[in-house]
């Protein structure tokens, strides 16, 4: 552990558990929020890659009113 993180440790021992579990609240936001911008992240590759895939003809669009009638029947 770097000697920040101690410090900060030690700090955050002297606080109050009401104290502690706001800060804790606020830290895991922080870290949802970053997580959401990377999913974000993926998510734009993944689309960007599949409108390649797409413009280049390597996938078969399939219509929604078809792919519905697919679900349907395999359901039944």
């Amino acid at each position: 552990m770097s000697t920040s993180v101690e410090k900060i440790t030690q700090e955050v021992e002297r606080l109050t558990p009401e104290e502690q579990q706001l800060l804790l609240v606020k830290l895991t936001s922080m870290l949802e929020e970053n997580l959401d911008a990377d999913i974000k992240q993926e998510w734009l590759r993944v689309a960007k890659r599949r409108l390649e895939e797409i413009r280049n003809g390597e996938v078969e669009l399939i219509s929604g009113e078809e792919v519905m009638r697919e679900a349907k029947a395999r359901l039944e």
